[in-house]
């Protein structure tokens, strides 16, 4: 009980620490006459990928960002692989994968409900078969029989509309419906 008190309160100061940090930084830029930016890539190359909902939820509150344009923005402006896009299946080996979003948009559905709606290009993909490593992209189709590219198409959609979920709940972003079409 007491390990797990000492790393709440851990984290807690790790947390503060790090709002205290960006705060000031992003102060310090205001003072400079620049305009303080919030960039996702940075935040993990400095090694805190695991706070960054919670840098981008102060940034959000303190400069008052569109959540759902700034969404927008991180998709369209980035490209994804693998170590984003965890949820590739376990039966797939040496699974990789580099994607970029073309479209991205919110809409409301015909009953209000709010709906992410994207479409992406596969740059490059490959996994092991027992066969040897099979390679595919947007305009190369790897498998001879349609009915296996549809199948292996919806499980790619599949993992994305997952990777898509979790950045809607890295931005604290509720929406009913996602969709990703390759």
């Amino acid at each position: 009980m007491k390990g797990l008190i000492k790393q709440i309160l851990k984290e807690n100061t790790e947390e503060e620490k790090i709002k205290n940090y960006f705060s000031k930084k992003w102060k310090e830029q205001q003072a400079a006459g620049k305009t303080p930016t919030f960039n996702p890539r940075d935040i993990r190359r400095l090694g805190l990928g695991k706070y960054e909902k919670i840098i981008y939820n102060l940034y959000s509150d303190t400069f008052g960002v569109d959540k759902y344009k700034a969404i927008k923005n991180y998709l369209l402006n980035n490209r994804f692989t693998q170590k984003e896009i965890v949820q590739l299946p376990e039966y797939v080996d040496n699974a990789k994968i580099e994607i970029g979003f073309d479209k991205v948009s919110f809409e409301k559905s015909e009953w209000s409900e709010l709906e992410l709606i994207t479409t992406f290009t596969v740059f490059s993909g490959s996994f092991t078969t027992d066969e040897g490593t099979v390679e595919f992209a947007t305009g190369n189709i790897p498998f001879d029989d349609f009915a296996e590219y549809f199948e292996f198409r919806s499980v790619i959609e599949d993992c994305v509309v997952d990777f898509l979920n979790d950045v809607l709940v890295s931005f604290n972003i509720g929406v009913d419906y996602v969709k990703a079409d390759w």
